[in-house]
C-alpha cells in the first residue's frame, strides 16, 4: 500500500496548473487522470479531481467527463463513499447535493434479454454464491457494481428522509441487478416489515440470512427477524434475535426495540437467552449464526488466493469468516499468513 505523501504531492502538482476556464479545466483534469491511470495513487487523485469537478461543473458535464474518461467507477467510487457517509450520519442535505452527479449512473437502462442475465456483484463471493447456489440457467453478463451501489445507497437515503415507498421501488431495482447482496436485501426487508408487508418480506429475509458474508449484514438480518417476531407478538423469539444481532453489530434502533419489548414484559433474563437462544430460534426455523455455505465459500476463496501466493487477499477473506464466527482454526490461519507477510516486509 502506497503512503498518502507521494499521492498528495501528485495532487498538489495537478492543482498548481489548474486552468480557470471550465472547458480547459475539464481537458486538463482528463489528461491528468489518464496520465495516472495505472498509478497506485489513482484512487487518491480521482477523489480530489471528483471533488473539484462537482464544485465547478454541472451534473450533465460531470456525466460526460466520466464517460469520456472511460472508467466512470474510478470517479464514482469516492463520491459514493462520501454520499454513504452523509446518509449514515443523517446529513441528508449534504447527501442531496451529490445525488445529481450520481443518479445518472444509478438510473442507467438495465439490459434485459431472454438469452442472457445481466447482473452486478460487489465481491467475488457474491458472484461465486450466485453461480454455485442459484445456478442461473442463462448466460451471465456482469456489469460494473458502482451503478447498482448508487441505487442501494439512494434507497437508504430515501428511507432516511422517510420516503419509504420510493425507497422500496429503488431497492427492488437494486435487488434485481444484484440478487444476493445481503445489504440490499436487508434494507428492503426492513422497509417491507415496517410497512406491514410481511408476506413479501419473509422470502427475502430468508435469502438475506443465507447470503450475509459481512457481519453488519448478518446483524441486520437478525434485527429484521426480531422486528418480524415483534409484529407477530412472539416476544421471546424477538428478544433472542435482537440479542443475537448485537453479536455482530451494535444498533441504537435494535436496542430501542429490545428496550420496548423488555418493558412490556417486565424485563428479561440475559442468562436464559444465552442458554436457550439457539433452541428458541431452531424451533422457529431461524439460524443462529452465519450460513455454513458462506463460511465454506469464504475459506475456499482464501485457500485459492493462498495457492496463488496472494497473501493479502487470503487474509482478507479469512478475516471476513472470522468476523462471522469464532474459530481458533481461523485465528491460527490468519496469524500464519500475517507471519508470512511480516517475513516478506509487507506488514
Amino acid at each position: 500500500m502506497i503512503s498518502t505523501g507521494p499521492c498528495e504531492a501528485a495532487v498538489q502538482d495537478i492543482l498548481s496548473g489548474l486552468p480557470s476556464d471550465s472547458t480547459a479545466m475539464g481537458q486538463y483534469l482528463l489528461s491528468a487522470l489518464k496520465f495516472y491511470e495505472s498509478h497506485p495513487c489513482l484512487p487518491h487523485i480521482a477523489r480530489e479531481i471528483g471533488m473539484i469537478l462537482i464544485s465547478r461543473i454541472s451534473p450533465d458535464e460531470f456525466t460526460r467527463f466520466c464517460l469520456e474518461f472511460g472508467s466512470p467507477e474510478t470517479l464514482l467510487t469516492p463520491l459514493i463513499f462520501d454520499f454513504t457517509g452523509h446518509v449514515e450520519d443523517r446529513l441528508f442535505d449534504q447527501a442531496a447535493q451529490l445525488l445529481p452527479y450520481l443518479l445518472p449512473f444509478g438510473e442507467r437502462l438495465w439490459p434485459e434479454f431472454s438469452t442472457e442475465e445481466y447482473r452486478s456483484f460487489r465481491d467475488l463471493i457474491e458472484y461465486t454464491y450466485y453461480m454455485t447456489e442459484c445456478r442461473p440457467e442463462r448466460n451471465i453478463i456482469i456489469l460494473p457494481f458502482p451503478g447498482t451501489n448508487i441505487l442501494y445507497r439512494y434507497g437508504q437515503y430515501l428511507s432516511g428522509i422517510r420516503k419509504g415507498e420510493e425507497a422500496v421501488n429503488v431497492l427492488q431495482r437494486a435487488r434485481h441487478q444484484s440478487p444476493v447482496h445481503a445489504g440490499i436485501l436487508g434494507e428492503l426487508v426492513s422497509l417491507l416489515i415496517h410497512g406491514k408487508r410481511t408476506a413479501e418480506a419473509i422470502p427475502i429475509l430468508t435469502r438475506s440470512f443465507k447470503t450475509a458474508w459481512i457481519k453488519e449484514d448478518l446483524a441486520l438480518a437478525f434485527r429484521n427477524q426480531g422486528f418480524l417476531f415483534s409484529l407477530q407478538e412472539d416476544d421471546e423469539a424477538a428478544i433472542t434475535c435482537f440479542l443475537m444481532a448485537e453479536t455482530w453489530e451494535e444498533s441504537p434502533e435494535g436496542r430501542e426495540e429490545l428496550k420496548l419489548i423488555s418493558e412490556r414484559n417486565g424485563g428479561f433474563d440475559p442468562e436464559y437467552y444465552n442458554r436457550e437462544g439457539q433452541e428458541i430460534l431452531a424451533k422457529r426455523g431461524v439460524p443462529s449464526g452465519p450460513d455454513p455455505i458462506i463460511i465454506s465459500l469464504l475459506t475456499t476463496i482464501a485457500e485459492n488466493y493462498l495457492e496463488e501466493n496472494n497473501l493479502l487477499k487470503a487474509r482478507e477473506y479469512l478475516i471476513r469468516a472470522g468476523q462471522l464466527m469464532m474459530s481458533d482454526e481461523l485465528e491460527d490461519r490468519i496469524m500464519m499468513i500475517e507471519r508470512r507477510l511480516e517475513d516478506g516486509g509487507i506488514f
